[in-house]
């Protein structure tokens, strides 16, 4: 779990506490806090985004997994497919990133990989209760 902490009262009792060493380390820290906070807000506006043009009218927002359905592919399994279609991405263009042919980078493969990780944990997690 990651915290957010008010950056201006913090730093200022640390840097007296413990000294110009320590401070620095903690700003080092917070600034990767701050990349980490940023990237979560990117990746939800990339799933907002990219779900409007998937989902079309519907207010489903796992519609387009669910079409998995028609051919006997659960939806969770239907994004397990894209997610390897992602890895499979990720892996060419770390083994040759002159690989890029689509507009798409190795950051932007990884964030679409996140997005659909947190996505096959909703739709897991539907499946689950479905069972219970």
């Amino acid at each position: 779990m990651f915290r957010i902490v008010n950056l201006d009262e913090n730093l200022k009792s640390k840097r007296k506490s413990n000294g110009t060493g320590k401070f620095l380390e903690l700003l080092d820290n917070i600034k990767d806090q701050d990349r980490y906070q940023k990237l979560i807000c990117e990746i939800e506006s990339l799933f907002q985004y990219k779900n409007a043009g998937y989902a079309g009218n519907s207010n489903d927002p796992w519609y387009n997994f669910r079409q998995a359905m028609l051919l006997d592919v659960t939806p969770f399994k239907g994004c397990l497919v894209r997610m390897l279609d992602k890895w499979s991405r990720i892996a060419s263009l770390v083994r040759n990133p002159n690989n890029e042919k689509v507009g798409e980078s190795l950051i932007d493969t990884l964030k679409d990989n996140a997005v659909y990780s947190l996505i096959a944990i909703c739709l897991l997690e539907e499946e689950i209760k479905k069972e219970v």
